[in-house]
């Protein structure tokens, strides 16, 4: 186990989805619970929010559910079939922006 209520510390996790970020050691999960997507070290099992109605600027997300990388521009690309979009989110800032719908 690598994050949990008793391991790391951040937000409570509901995952859906996670992938492996670019920088060694991180990853980034998708928390469909609490519609927002997280960090996470994986040494420590620490989480923060990079994505959230709270977090970022842009269009909120319903129900996220896949995440990937995209390696060429550095931003994260999610699907939400509850909002019937593709989501992109620059992990720096959490601004969110819809690709397609």
């Amino acid at each position: 186990v690598i994050a949990s209520a008793e391991i790391g510390g951040g937000e409570t996790l509901a995952p859906r989805a996670i992938t492996l970020a670019s920088e060694p050691g991180s990853a980034w999960i998708v928390n469909t619970g609490r519609r927002e997507i997280l960090s996470l070290d994986l040494t420590s099992g620490d989480r923060a929010v990079i994505s959230s109605g709270d977090t970022g600027t842009g269009p909120s997300f319903e129900a996220p559910l896949g995440i990937a990388i995209d390696a060429d521009r550095g931003t994260l690309v999610l699907a939400d079939p509850n909002a019937h979009a593709t989501f992109v989110v620059a992990p720096d800032t959490g601004e969110r922006v819809i690709l397609s719908r």
